[in-house]
């Protein structure tokens, strides 16, 4: 029995249609995916441009920190001193170099490729990975300066008694 000609119609139809309706949301998942990728861009701008400058106060602090640390302990010419302040000055070279790597804060990324937006987020993640043992570094110098204030203090009350 041969079906009626309006069956192959419809389904040559259908069969256009859910091709255009395929590549309407192939397109759109594509432009998903954009949208997603330069969130998680500007979100790990955004982190990474408030660590990189939190850096700095924090360097500042724990090099002003450790130099009256270590005058009251009377290590102000020591080699431990010396040898802070090369660290000091080799790490606040390589800021200013990351500095001059850091993106702009209000670069939106807009009409670029997911390829380009991929390569950004990746360059970000590396400067990230450099930033965080800076900070943590130098978080540590802070907590240990701490601990000396906390012995000279009970060195002072020991004289004081």
């Amino acid at each position: 029995m041969a079906a009626p000609d309006w069956v192959s119609y419809v389904s040559a139809l259908t069969g256009v249609v859910g091709g255009v309706m395929g590549f309407i949301a192939y397109r759109r998942a594509g432009a998903m995916k954009v949208l997603d990728m330069r969130l998680e861009l500007r979100k790990a701008e955004a982190d990474l441009l408030t660590s990189a400058g939190s850096l700095l106060d924090l360097m500042s602090r724990a090099h002003s920190s450790r130099i009256r640390i270590n005058t009251a302990r009377g290590k102000l010419t020591s080699g431990e001193t010396v040898l802070f302040e090369q660290q000091w000055n080799k790490d606040s070279e390589a800021v200013t170099e990351l500095g001059e790597q850091l993106p702009k804060r209000d670069d939106a990324h807009e009409g670029e490729t997911l390829a380009q937006l991929e390569h950004a987020l990746v360059k970000v993640h590396r400067l990230a990975g450099a930033v965080g043992p800076l900070v943590q570094k130098y978080q540590a110098s802070m907590a240990e300066d701490k601990v000396h204030v906390a012995e000279l203090r009970a060195k002072n009350a020991s004289l004081d008694n």
